[in-house]
C-alpha cells in the first residue's frame, strides 16, 4: 500500500490502473432467498433471528422495532416454526438483482459531467472517476482531483478538492465521503452531485460562492473501493457490505472482509462490532488494520483544519451524532443536536421525506470503531452519519428514479453543517414571520451562537425595507442575553412586503450575514389582515368532521375523545389532556384505551386512520393560514409519519404538507394553505396515522385548530370583489364575506355584524368609487 497523499492533475483519463470493471449480474446469486422484516420484541427474538440469517441489512438492529434480513427459504420455515412475528418484503432477492443487472447492462452511456443527465442510473467506479476529472475540467481554478492513497487490492481512493480562491491558511476545511459499505451504491451520487453543484453554480448561486469561497471540500464518493468494484463485478457479489482481505474463506458465499466501519481506532472493539471474521460487522485484527482506514485517518490527521466530517450509508432516513460507542452524550451535544435538527427540516423542506436525527447509540444500535466516532473523539471535527433512503421496501436495491431525489436532499442539507463551519459566527432568525399585521412594527428575534471565532460586541445589526426594491435601512440589534437579540422590523401597509437580513462581525474583522447573500436574498413578510375562518377546539360533537379507516386497521382509529394516557418507557405515548386550557377536555386522538391500560392495546396498528375536516371557504383570499396542535409519537420500529394534506377539490386530490415522526408532546403546527394548493371554496384538511408495516407503537391527537384568511380590503370598499367593477357580484361577495364572519363585512365599524352593515354596503355601493 501506498502511504503518500498528493494530488493530481485533472487530466482526461478515466483509467483505474488496470482495474477494469465489467457489468454484470455477479457470480454469488441468491435464488429463492427473501428479504423478511422481523418484529423484535425480546432479547430472545433477536438472538433467534440472528441465528437464523447470514445478513442483517437494517441499520437498526435491536430490541423494540424491525429488522430487515435476508434468509434463504430453510431459514424462513425455521423462522415461522420459532414463531417470529415476520412479514415477506420479497419473496426472491435474486429478481430485483436481475432486473436491477439487465437494466444496467442495457443503460444509455453516462451523460455530461454537468448535466442532470449523469445520475439518471448508478455508475461504475471508473464512470464515478471520470465525472470528477471532467468536473475539475469545466472549472481548474476551483476544483482538482485528488488520490488519498491505495485499497488493500492497490485501487485509488479518489475524490475532488473544490475551494475559491485566495488562501486556505485559516479557511476551514470538510471530508464527506460516502460507500463505506459496498452495497450501499444510493450514496455515491449525493457526493458527485454536490461536487457538481459547486462546480457548475459557483458563478450564479450565491450561497455556492459563499460555501465555496469559505470552505475548503475534499469530497471522496467511493471509500470502500474494492468493495464498490467488486458489487459490480461480472463474478462478483451485488450484496457485499465489507472489504475484500481474505479473513474467512468458507462456504460456498464466504462473507470475508473487514466491516472498515467497525475498524477505526476511537473506541475500538466495543460494542456493535464482531471478533468473527466472517461476520458482516467484523472489526479486524486491530485498530486501523486495513488500508483503507489508515488512509483515510492519514488524510484527515494532515489537514488539522478539518472541521466537519460525513460518512454516507444507506439505508433508513436518519440524520445520527456521536456516540455510536456508548449512550453518553458528547461535550459537543447541543450542536450536534441544532445541526441534526437542521438536516432533518431540511430534508423535509426540499422532499417531504421524514429523516430521524439522534446519536447513533440510541438512534440505530451500538457501533463502536465508527468512523463517526473517530471524527469527532479523535479529530475534533463535527463528524456526522446520514442512513439515506428508502426506510424499507428495497433497501439497498433502490430504484433509480430516486438517485437523484436522494442526492438533492442530503446535498441540501449537507449545506447546513458547511455553512456552520464556513464562517466564525452561525446565525439565525428565530421563527422568522411570514406575516405582519398591517400598520404595526413587528419584532424579530435572532441568535448568534460563536462557531470558532468570537462575537464583536454592537456590531449586530437588522437591515430592513419596505418592498422589493430600494435601499435598505440600518438599525441595532438589542442584546437580549445568551445570544440573544431583539430587532424590529417596520410598519407596512396591507399588502407591502418588509424585507430584511441581519449581520454581526467577529472580533477578527469577518462579517456574517443571515441569509448569507444578505441583500440579494432576503428574508421576507407581507403585511395582511387576517379573520378568522373555522376556529375548532373539538368540544362540539357535530362540526362535520369525518373518519375513514383503511380495512387494515385493526385498532387505533381516530376518534373524538377525552384522551386517556398511555407511557411507554417513561415516555407519554397518548396524551392525558388535551392542548385546550380548562374547560375544554376534548381533542381528535387515536383510539382511546381503558386508564391505565398498556400504551400498545390501544394505538394504531396497520391503517392507515384519516380525519378529515369539512369544507372550507377560501374563495377571493390573497392567503390562508391553517394552525394547529398535533401530538405525533412513533418509536420502536420504522418511523411512520403522522401525516397532513390539503385540498383544494374537495378532497378529489391531495397534496402533502408535512409528515412528523414525534416522540411525543403536544406541538404548534401550522402552514400555507396557497404553499400548496390554490384558494378555492371547497379547500379540506386531513390528518392520517398509521402502522403500515405494524411494527411500532404509534398515536396521534390534533386541537385546536384554526384556519384564517388573509385579505387586504378593497381600494373601493363598494368593490368587494377587488376587480375594479361595481356590479352585483361585489353583493354576492359581501354575503360570502359577511357569512364568513370576515372582519371586512363590519361595514359600519361598530364591532358587530349584523343587518345594518348590509345597509351600510348598499349605501357605499350607491356613492360609487373615487
Amino acid at each position: 500500500m501506498c502511504k503518500a497523499i498528493w494530488i493530481v492533475a485533472a487530466v482526461g483519463c478515466g483509467c483505474s490502473m488496470g482495474f477494469g470493471q465489467a457489468i454484470g449480474p455477479g457470480a454469488t446469486r441468491y435464488d429463492g432467498d427473501l428479504l423478511v422484516r422481523v418484529d423484535i420484541r425480546t432479547a430472545q427474538e433477536l438472538k433467534t433471528t440472528l441465528s437464523l440469517t447470514d445478513d442483517v441489512w437494517s441499520e437498526h438492529v435491536g430490541l423494540g422495532g424491525p429488522v430487515d434480513v435476508r434468509v434463504t427459504p430453510a431459514q424462513w420455515a425455521r423462522m415461522q416454526a420459532a414463531g417470529l412475528r415476520a412479514q415477506v418484503v420479497t419473496s426472491n432477492i435474486q429478481q430485483w438483482i436481475d432486473a436491477e443487472g439487465a437494466r444496467l447492462a442495457h443503460r444509455a452511456p453516462a451523460g455530461p459531467a454537468d448535466g442532470p443527465g449523469w445520475f439518471d442510473d448508478f455508475k461504475t467506479y471508473d464512470e464515478h472517476r471520470q465525472f470528477l476529472v471532467d468536473l475539475a475540467a469545466l472549472r481548474p481554478d476551483l476544483a482538482q482531483v485528488f488520490v488519498a492513497g491505495q485499497s488493500f487490492e492497490g485501487r485509488d481512493i479518489f475524490g475532488i478538492r473544490i475551494t475559491g480562491p485566495g488562501s486556505t491558511a485559516n479557511r476551514p476545511a470538510a471530508e464527506y465521503h460516502a460507500a463505506q459499505h459496498a452495497r450501499e451504491w444510493a450514496t455515491p451520487g449525493i457526493i458527485a452531485y454536490m461536487a457538481q453543484q459547486f462546480v457548475t453554480q459557483y458563478d450564479t448561486d450565491c450561497e455556492i460562492k459563499d460555501l465555496v469561497d469559505n470552505v475548503e471540500f475534499f469530497l471522496i464518493p467511493i471509500f470502500n473501493v474494492d468493495g464498490y468494484v467488486w458489487t459490480w463485478a461480472s463474478g462478483g457479489d451485488r450484496l457485499w457490505r465489507k472489504n475484500r482481505r481474505p479473513e474467512c474463506i468458507q462456504g460456498a458465499n464466504p462473507r470475508f472482509g473487514v466491516d472498515t466501519n467497525r475498524n477505526w481506532g476511537y473506541q475500538w472493539g466495543g460494542p456493535g462490532a464482531s471478533t468473527d471474521p466472517c461476520n458482516d460487522t467484523y472489526r479486524g485484527t486491530g485498530p486501523f488494520s486495513e488500508p483503507e482506514t489508515q488512509v483515510l485517518r492519514d488524510f484527515v490527521l494532515a489537514r488539522p483544519r478539518i472541521r466537519a466530517m460525513m460518512d454516507f450509508h444507506s439505508y433508513g432516513q436518519l440524520v445520527m451524532s456521536p456516540w455510536g460507542y456508548t449512550s453518553a452524550l458528547p461535550p459537543a451535544d447541543p450542536t450536534f443536536e441544532l445541526l441534526n435538527n437542521r438536516m432533518v427540516d431540511t430534508i423535509r423542506a426540499v422532499s417531504g421525506k421524514v429523516y430521524t436525527p439522534g446519536p447513533i447509540y440510541t438512534t440505530i444500535y451500538p457501533a463502536s470503531g465508527g468512523a463517526v466516532d473517530w471524527g469527532y473523539g479523535t479529530a475534533g471535527a463535527l463528524a456526522f452519519t446520514n442512513e439515506v433512503r428508502p426506510v424499507g421496501g428495497v433497501g439497498f436495491l433502490l430504484q433509480p428514479s430516486e438517485i437523484l431525489p436522494t442526492a438533492v436532499e442530503n446535498y441540501r442539507a449537507l449545506n447546513e453543517v458547511s455553512r456552520y463551519i464556513a464562517h466564525p459566527l452561525d446565525i439565525a432568525v428565530n421563527s422568522p414571520p411570514v406575516y405582519l399585521t398591517p400598520g404595526e412594527a413587528a419584532q424579530v428575534q435572532v441568535a448568534i451562537t460563536e462557531t470558532t471565532g468570537v462575537y464583536a460586541a454592537g456590531t449586530a445589526q437588522i437591515y430592513t425595507r419596505v418592498g422589493a426594491s430600494g435601499a435598505f435601512t440600518a438599525g441595532a440589534l438589542t442584546p437580549q442575553g445568551g445570544g440573544l437579540f431583539g430587532g424590529t422590523l417596520p410598519a407596512a401597509t396591507c399588502g407591502q412586503k418588509v424585507q430584511y437580513y441581519v449581520q454581526a462581525q467577529a472580533t477578527d474583522g469577518r462579517l456574517v450575514m443571515f441569509p448569507v447573500c444578505g441583500a440579494t436574498n432576503p428574508l421576507s413578510a407581507t403585511a395582511i389582515t387576517s379573520s378568522v375562518v373555522l376556529s375548532d377546539s373539538f368540544e362540539d360533537p357535530n362540526a362535520g368532521w369525518t373518519v375513514v379507516n383503511h380495512a387494515s386497521l385493526t385498532s387505533g382509529g381516530w376518534v373524538r375523545a377525552d384522551p386517556v394516557g398511555t407511557t411507554n418507557g417513561g415516555q407519554q405515548a397518548q396524551p392525558e389532556d388535551d392542548n385546550t386550557p380548562a374547560p375544554g377536555v376534548a381533542c381528535w386522538v387515536t383510539q382511546n384505551g381503558t386508564p391505565g391500560g398498556q400504551a400498545g392495546a390501544a394505538d394504531v396498528d396497520g391503517g392507515p386512520t384519516t380525519l378529515t375536516s369539512p369544507v372550507i371557504d377560501l374563495s377571493g383570499a390573497q392567503g390562508a393560514t391553517v394552525t394547529f396542535a398535533r401530538w405525533a409519537y412513533s418509536v420502536n420500529g420504522s418511523p411512520d409519519p403522522f401525516v397532513v394534506e390539503v385540498s383544494s377539490d374537495g378532497g378529489a386530490n391531495w397534496a402533502a404538507v408535512s409528515g412528523t415522526v414525534g416522540g411525543g408532546g403536544w406541538a404548534a403546527e401550522s402552514f400555507s394553505v396557497q404553499d400548496y394548493v390554490p384558494l378555492t371554496a371547497q379547500v379540506r384538511v386531513r390528518f392520517t396515522a398509521s402502522d403500515n408495516p405494524n411494527d411500532s407503537l404509534t398515536e396521534a391527537a390534533i386541537d385546536d385548530l384554526v384556519v384564517s384568511r388573509l385579505s387586504c380590503p378593497p381600494a373601493c370598499y363598494a368593490d368587494c370583489n377587488g376587480d375594479g367593477a361595481l356590479n352585483l357580484s361585489d353583493f354576492g361577495c359581501f354575503q360570502t364575506r359577511f357569512a364568513l364572519g370576515d372582519a371586512y363585512a363590519d361595514c359600519n365599524g361598530d364591532g358587530v355584524k349584523n343587518l345594518s352593515d348590509f345597509g351600510c354596503f348598499t349605501t357605499k355601493f350607491a356613492l360609487g368609487c373615487p
